[in-house]
């Protein structure tokens, strides 16, 4: 099966009382449904999750690095935010992406108190997602992320 990835915003959510991001609780459509005994014995059958590399800070959302199969389930979740395409090159310019997806990006963006008005319209999108991540996390760096192959 072949894997891409993507660059998320999406909710912090509490499973268990542990914080992480909502990607982490969304089942992948396009893994195969595998079986599992739950903790009274009865069998069940789910797919794997994403896998996923993520700044998560304390605000209540987080900038993920998705690995999957099938995103259909992500890209219908209105909470979920695609930052880039399947395995986009991040050197590419943001302006290469088409005005309508660029300003909805920089709205939402905007409305998480994310400022870009110093960066050029030509600027990489990795420029862009070091902003992002830098809101949640100031350590955070665009490069050398890993999510399983």
């Amino acid at each position: 099966m072949p894997r891409n990835a993507r660059w998320i915003i999406n909710p912090v959510v509490t499973v268990d009382g542990m914080r992480m991001p909502k990607v982490v609780t969304i089942e992948d459509p396009g893994t195969p449904l595998r079986d599992y005994v739950d903790d009274f014995g009865v069998p069940f059958q789910k797919r794997n999750v994403y896998d996923h590399s993520s700044a998560i800070g304390e605000s209540e959302w987080a900038l993920s690095f998705v690995r999957g199969v099938d995103f259909s389930a992500i890209d219908t979740d209105p909470e979920c935010i695609t930052l880039t395409g399947d395995d986009q090159n991040l050197s590419l310019n943001q302006d290469m992406l088409p005005i309508e997806r660029r300003l909805q990006l920089k709205t939402e963006m905007t409305n998480r108190g994310i400022d870009f008005s110093d960066l050029p319209e030509n600027a990489p999108i990795w420029r862009w997602l070091e902003r992002v991540g830098k809101k949640v996390m100031p350590e955070f760096q665009p490069k050398g992320t890993w999510v399983g192959l």
